[in-house]
């Protein structure tokens, strides 16, 4: 864990202790890290809104799957972040800034902690200085009326949330590669049946099919109960609007009656909206990538380039090897034919020592009989020479 670039922020409530720092070493891009520690002797479901500072783009934060990414959304000016806390856990989460050309201290604000007990009951906490600091409402919001739209507009922000954290999840990690659009996190498609059944309902309650005096028009079929076919009236309106055979004071009655701009469209027009800007921002990434690497067929090139220049130093080193193990085994062969020629030689050598040795002995035994023919030569000599001086 690197050092904070800037005085971390210390939030205790209702026995959570959040702790808020900014960093720039631990991964590739700078990071704001949230730690929380929990005290109380049960689980909490936590709640932490954090300021966007101004001038800074949602597409330009990540947030990352494996710190709790899938638990962040973005709702506004402010990055939201819900978790339920078991008791004495702690846990971290971060979320990425995806430039460094921005100013911690702009990150460095006091967030709003929210904290709901076993109970239901909540506690916020914020700091009365913070700069942006997100202002939450004490009143809990309508539930909708058919139980309905109030789930689906949870499960739509939810979904945004993680839409927007996987789109953005790699810049923390540095993988640059961009989400396929039409694979799995494809933006959903609105579902209008229901607005086919109002659609229905509609027509029923003004008259539909029937005449004034509530019977059915000649030639038409009685479905009873003053009913009509399942699917007639959404499948003629369907045709209709396929057609552009509606007219404009129609279109918008049906506008009106359908409420086309309810809670669930505006949630769906901001995830899209969210979408959008994160297939901009990771656009952008994989220009940077192109431009400083290439594109991928010059990149492929460039690796089979490089793939047949080490065959073919692998088939002359080949070649160098086959001709050295060739030297090798002739050189082999000499060593082996100059070991025969040296044993003959010590053979020779041997056998002329021993000459060397029969010819030294023999010169002694002719220097001995030399000398004693000198002797006996010597004693000739004197008697000779007695016998002249006597004559």
């Amino acid at each position: 864990m690197s050092d904070s670039d800037t005085d971390g922020r210390t939030i205790t409530e209702d026995g959570i202790t959040l702790t808020k720092s900014y960093e720039t070493d631990e991964f590739p891009v700078p990071t704001v890290d949230f730690r929380l520690r929990s005290e109380r002797d049960d689980e909490a479901m936590v709640r932490l809104v954090d300021t966007i500072p101004e001038g800074v783009p949602a597409a330009d934060l990540g947030f990352h799957p494996d710190y709790g990414g899938d638990d962040w959304t973005v709702e506004g000016d402010s990055a939201v972040f819900e978790h339920r806390l078991a008791a004495d856990e702690e846990y971290r989460t971060v979320y990425g800034v995806r430039t460094d050309d921005h100013d911690p201290e702009r990150f460095m604000t006091d967030p709003t902690v929210e904290i709901g007990n076993s109970d239901g009951e909540t506690s916020t906490t914020e700091v009365a200085d913070a700069e942006g600091g997100t202002d939450t409402d004490d009143t809990a919001p309508e539930p909708a009326t058919d139980g309905s739209d109030g789930d689906d507009t949870e499960d739509s922000a939810a979904t945004s949330g993680r839409d927007s954290s996987q789109a953005a999840r790699d810049v923390i990690a540095g993988d640059r590669d961009v989400a396929d659009p039409d694979g799995d996190d494809a933006i959903e498609e609105v579902d209008i049946s229901g607005a086919e059944a109002a659609a229905a309902d509609g027509a029923g309650e003004s008259g539909g099919t029937n005449t004034a005096g509530g019977q059915p028009r000649d030639g038409e079929a009685d479905t009873g109960d003053g009913g009509i076919t399942e699917g007639t009236v959404g499948a003629a309106l369907a045709a209709e609007l396929r057609d552009d055979d509606l007219s404009a004071a129609d279109r918008e009655l049906l506008a009106e009656e359908l409420d086309t701009d309810d809670a669930g469209s505006e949630v769906r027009l901001t995830h899209l909206q969210s979408r959008i800007s994160d297939l901009e921002a990771y656009t952008d990434a994989l220009e940077e990538f192109i431009d400083e690497n290439g594109p991928a067929r010059q990149l492929i090139e460039d690796l089979t380039d490089q793939v047949a220049t080490i065959e073919d130093e692998l088939a002359a080193l080949d070649e160098r090897t086959s001709e050295t193990e060739a030297a090798i085994e002739r050189l082999d062969a000499a060593v082996e034919t100059n070991a025969d020629d040296i044993a003959a030689l010590d053979e020779n050598i041997d056998d002329t020592e021993g000459a060397i040795d029969t010819t030294q002995e023999s010169v002694a035994e002719l220097r001995s009989d030399v000398e004693e023919i000198e002797e006996w030569r010597e004693r000739i000599s004197s008697v000779l020479g007695g016998v002249s001086e006597e004559s």
